[in-house]
């Protein structure tokens, strides 16, 4: 299973040229990272807040050792057709664990174009964003460490499968050049 979320374009979100300004795909691909975060059982505040954290063996826990992070490490974006004020956007996700403490999230996004559920539905573009699991805090040196339980649980959740089976998938899940998602 994949994540599907969806957003209708703001005006705030385009430039002089009236459409989607280049970074704001990236602040919406982000919005439905946080939505698929949610919807799999993780407590977003704690999540962003620091206070999310894992013991050594990485299994959840609070105030036990040091917070966990998950800055993304590595990004990139590919626009197939523009997006206008208006424009409702449906965006794919799905992730899959790259190694222990590293999993990677594609977005894929198409527009109906004429901001109703009647429109034509055109593929716009993806986005793939990588992130690493790190202890902060506590004189910690942000070093890497495995992904707690919760979330192998979210990879599950979004790839439809066990995180150890989607990574082996992860090449060619999204073709770029269709905009179409394959089935898992």
């Amino acid at each position: 299973m994949t994540f599907r979320y969806s957003y209708r374009v703001r005006f705030s979100d385009t430039d002089g040229a009236g459409v989607v300004y280049f970074s704001r795909f990236l602040e919406v691909c982000h919005g439905a990272y946080e939505a698929s975060l949610a919807a799999s059982g993780v407590d977003l505040q704690r999540f962003f807040s620091g206070d999310w954290q894992a013991d050594s063996e990485g299994i959840d826990a609070i105030n036990q050792s040091a917070p966990l992070a998950f800055p993304i490490t590595e990004t990139q974006c590919k626009f197939y057709s523009p997006c206008f004020c208006g424009d409702v956007l449906t965006i794919t996700l799905a992730a899959y664990l790259i190694r222990e403490s590293e999993f990677e999230v594609n977005y894929q996004w198409q527009r109906k174009t004429d901001g109703t559920n009647t429109g034509i539905i055109r593929p716009s573009g993806m986005a793939t964003t990588r992130h690493v699991c790190i202890a902060v805090g506590n004189g910690r040196s942000r070093r890497r460490c495995p992904l707690p339980p919760a979330m192998h649980h979210w990879l599950s959740f979004v790839a439809g499968e066990s995180a150890e089976k989607s990574a082996e998938k992860s090449a060619g899940e999204f073709s770029g050049e269709t905009g179409e998602v394959s089935p898992s």
